[in-house]
């Protein structure tokens, strides 16, 4: 079975939000 790629990273992190 083909694997779907990596999904990208989540750009908004929690750390990043106040």
């Amino acid at each position: 079975a083909e694997r779907p790629p990596p999904k990208p990273p989540d750009m908004e992190a929690p750390s990043t939000t106040p």
